[in-house]
């Protein structure tokens, strides 16, 4: 037997016998559940280099789930979420995680940030059995080899990657890099790369890689100068990125420079200045500012009367938390750990207002939605 299948025997085997106690008039609390709340946890790096876009994604995560409270929760309970800070350390989002489910005892985990931390965290999730919703990265294991208990929202960075490679195609911009990181995320990305520059010649196209947390920069970027390439996409959290992006200029590179979707922040956008307009981004939800999506409209309208600018990296929080919504309705009333997951599995394809996800027995599609835009002035992002 699996490990996979082992956690999910045992999760059903847990709500089997909670159930049996109910029915002999005893009570049995499924972690998290409480008469009137119900609790959500989440490990993510609210400091560290991907700090900026965290904040937002929950910021609209909070967005959606205080609606959600306003209007009397789900079944009369309200959704509390309790958010860690693990600084985008992978070792750390596994202690947080332990934190979460053995001693705050929260009923599912949501929006953790970044594949190795995904992973981690994973490893508590599995022996208890609690889902995991909304991993805030687009790695490919994640898709193509689905857990059980995880519950993918936005697309693949593989396909981001193909997108921009095939944009810049377009554009006549044939000698491509990729500077990527030095763990699974990097791994990740190298493949898509690999994948999308197939038809380029061998010399054509090249892979930087750097340490995830502490990065040559210097060295990276004299390397990408000597291999003089028409564009460069950079795959790092956003500190790296920001610092590849200033020490190009320095040095003047005059490759087109693009990012992915984990620095679609607006923070990050406007922290680079002038540094920034023309910086090619691919994000993986519809325009947070535009109406033309039902989910960018409704979290326009959110955002207005909580008075903060929406971006795109809250309308990825704002999406995520209606999936997380839908699982704990789908969960019934009396909600337990193996019910959210044979709910969602239960969905098929989820409408989010725009992109869509897909669940279902061995399937875990999250939305393949994927545009470019472009920073413009004073670090906003247009097509």
């Amino acid at each position: 037997m699996t490990s996979r299948n082992a956690a999910l025997r045992g999760a059903f085997a847990r709500a089997l016998f909670g159930a049996l106690l109910l029915g002999s008039g005893l009570t049995m609390a499924e972690p998290g559940v409480m008469q009137d709340k119900i609790l959500i946890g989440q490990t993510a790096g609210f400091t560290g280099p991907a700090g900026e876009q965290v904040k937002e994604l929950t910021e609209g995560a909070r967005l959606y789930i205080d609606a959600v409270n306003r209007a009397g929760g789900v079944y009369g309970r309200k959704i509390e979420l309790l958010s860690e800070d693990d600084g985008f350390d992978a070792t750390a989002s596994k202690q947080h995680a332990h934190t979460l489910l053995a001693d705050k005892q929260v009923f599912a985990l949501f929006l953790p940030r970044g594949t190795p931390n995904t992973e981690a965290i994973m490893t508590e999730a599995r022996p208890v059995g609690a889902p995991v919703v909304a991993p805030s990265t687009g790695a490919a294991t994640f898709f193509d080899q689905p857990d059980p208990l995880l519950f993918v929202v936005r697309a693949k960075y593989q396909t981001e990657i193909a997108e921009l490679v095939n944009y810049f195609d377009t554009l006549g911009l044939r000698r491509v890099a990729l500077v990527n990181v030095n763990d699974t995320f990097g791994k990740d990305t190298e493949i898509g790369f690999n994948n999308a520059t197939q038809k380029l010649s061998v010399d054509a196209h090249h892979i930087f890689t750097v340490d995830r947390l502490k990065p040559d920069v210097a060295k990276a970027a004299a390397e990408v100068g000597r291999f003089a390439p028409q564009a460069v996409i950079l795959a790092c959290p956003s500190t790296t990125a920001r610092a590849m992006i200033e020490t190009f200029s320095k040095q003047g590179t005059l490759a087109q420079l693009a990012v992915l979707s984990n620095n679609a922040g607006l923070a990050f956008a406007q922290s680079l200045g002038a540094l920034g307009r023309g910086v090619v981004v691919s994000q993986v939800m519809p325009s947070p500012v535009r109406s033309t999506s039902r989910l960018g409209r409704d979290l326009a309208a959110s955002a207005k009367a909580a008075g903060v600018a929406p971006s795109y990296a809250m309308m990825e929080g704002y999406a995520s938390a209606r999936v997380l919504v839908e699982g704990l309705k789908r969960a019934g009333k009396t909600p337990t750990r193996a019910s959210f997951v044979a709910g969602l599995e239960s969905a098929g394809t989820i409408d989010l207002g725009g992109p869509e996800v897909r669940y279902g027995p061995s399937i875990r599609k999250g939305s393949n939605y994927v545009e470019l835009t472009v920073i413009g002035p004073n670090g906003t992002f247009v097509r």
